[in-house]
């Protein structure tokens, strides 16, 4: 599995964690800097705020942090350690799994739809 931060926005400095965010900069700002520096990402990881970008950049969004309040049970999903990381991977998974825009099997054939002449 591999990843690459394309973008990482956050509202305050004052956190040491920061520090160690695998991300080549970390921006202080808000959800219309995120929204800029995301375009031509895969996944949009944020909060239920997150969905109007999401939205405006065509691209899915996981929604993850604080506030969550369109999806049921969010506040008691498990994040950490083993069992939460294999859950988280297969969020993404089914997220992109949900997203992926592959022709039917009716929209390759190509006879499906032909004119008979008499």
């Amino acid at each position: 599995l591999g990843s690459e931060i394309a973008a990482a926005v956050t509202t305050t400095d004052r956190s040491k964690i920061l520090e160690k965010v695998p991300a080549v900069s970390v921006q202080i700002g808000d959800l219309g800097d995120l929204e800029s520096l995301a375009v031509g990402a895969d996944l949009l990881v944020t909060h239920s705020h997150g969905r109007q970008a999401s939205e405006r950049l065509r691209i899915p969004l996981m929604r993850i942090g604080f506030p969550v309040f369109d999806r049921l049970g969010s506040q008691h999903k498990l994040a950490i350690l083993y069992q939460g990381t294999r859950d988280m991977i297969f969020e993404v998974a089914s997220i992109f799994q949900a997203n992926q825009h592959a022709p039917t099997p009716e929209a390759l054939d190509p006879l499906r739809n032909r004119e008979i002449s008499r």
